[in-house]
């Protein structure tokens, strides 16, 4: 603080006045000059243009698949995308799921073409529950949700595409489609179809009228599989022979991943998931001694329920009390944010002790994100381990 602001300062204390738009800006922080009402300051908001330090990074793992191994044991399982293994998950209750999609909410569901049935499945047992009979004599089925939430369905035979009602498994017909098509997915406002039955090309599809547009060969050759999305835009597929393999989406060819072992039909790539800052706790929470130095506070506890790499950023810390107040060393800032808080071990030597509360947001690779708020306190006394918050915050 320059000796002109803290002379300043100190003639505005003596004539009473309340200063309550000076601003001391320095990199990483914003720091309020003093008040005295007693309530909650924001002493720590970086802003979009501030200089923020390094944020906090949890490290976790891949993105997770899901198909029904029909031609072995019925079962479902999840498939490491990354390491290309897969884990049995438990038996579906059906004999042949296998188109496979998520809707948005994060809800499986998949057709079976023996039983006729849309249905949903429990990612950890594997059972499948009746959505609805559908009566459709198709075979070899895709299945995909749009981004309005429609759910389509296509198949080996009788080449016509279908909308089904994702809460009674109604079926009705769009229009006729000019291949077999085993496999479909959705991003950014096109439908892809992946060619079965030994056509081997990867296709657009019309939702308006089941029109079919080559896009290209895939370079393998199948029966039957499936397709997604994963959440950075890779289109995936799997082939009942076992091989697990990326496609390009504007030429159509593929690079194989993996080989799973053979049996699979329909490929579902579970959606992203938001991070879960419910279990979120401070790294400190109270500060002692009272020796005016800032102590770095992190925010630990926050997980993502996909294993995706999550950044935690402080957004804002407040105190209930006055940043310069009366008897508390009048150091300054009392608070810097960033990827991680630093706030001032001071408090007022009149008052209840202080609390400082840092909000947070975690954010995903993919924007998915939560916020919240923690508590630490700086107690009056030694020896004393709580504080009352005495802000309305």
């Amino acid at each position: 603080m320059s000796v002109s602001l803290v002379q300043h300062l100190a003639r505005a204390r003596a004539l009473g006045m309340f200063l309550a738009a000076a601003f001391l800006i320095l990199p990483g922080f914003i720091s309020q000059a003093p008040a005295s009402d007693g309530k909650s300051h924001l002493i720590g908001n970086p802003g979009p243009g501030a200089n923020r330090a390094p944020a906090a990074e949890v490290m976790v793992h891949a993105g997770i698949g899901y198909s029904v191994r029909n031609h072995v044991d019925h079962n479902l399982y999840s498939i490491d995308l990354a390491s290309g293994v897969a884990t049995r998950i438990g038996p579906t209750g059906y004999t042949d799921i296998e188109g496979l999609a998520f809707d948005v909410n994060g809800v499986l569901y998949g057709y079976d073409d023996t039983a006729e049935e849309l249905v949903t499945l429990n990612l950890a047992t594997g059972v499948a529950t009746p959505v609805g009979h559908s009566g459709l004599g198709v075979t070899e089925v895709g299945l995909a949700f749009d981004d309005l939430g429609a759910l389509y369905l296509s198949n080996e035979v009788p080449h016509v595409l279908y909308r089904l009602n994702p809460h009674t498994g109604v079926a009705v017909p769009v229009g006729l489609q000019s291949q077999s098509i085993c496999g479909l997915a959705f991003r950014n406002g096109v439908m892809y179809g992946l060619g079965g039955s030994n056509t081997d090309n990867l296709v657009s599809v019309n939702r308006t009228n089941g029109a079919v547009t080559a896009i290209g060969p895939l370079g393998i050759s199948l029966v039957d599989g499936g397709i997604d999305f994963d959440t950075n835009g890779v289109l995936w597929g799997l082939e009942e022979g076992g091989r697990l393999f990326t496609i390009n989406p504007a030429s159509g060819a593929t690079t194989v991943v993996a080989g799973i072992g053979n049996g699979f039909e329909g490929l579902a790539i579970s959606p992203n998931h938001d991070p879960d800052c419910s279990g979120a706790i401070p790294s400190l929470r109270s500060l002692w001694p009272a020796n005016h130095r800032l102590a770095e506070v992190e925010i630990l506890g926050v997980i993502d329920p996909d294993g995706d790499v999550t950044t935690v950023t402080i957004t804002g810390i407040t105190q209930d009390e006055p940043v310069d107040g009366t008897g508390d060393g009048d150091a300054c800032p009392d608070g810097i944010a960033g990827g991680t808080a630093q706030i001032r071990a001071e408090r007022s030597a009149t008052g209840n002790g202080r609390v400082y509360v840092i909000s947070f947001t975690a954010e995903d690779v993919h924007g998915g994100r939560c916020s919240g708020s923690l508590t630490v306190c700086l107690s009056r006394d030694q020896g004393v381990a709580t504080c009352e918050n005495d802000a309305r915050i």
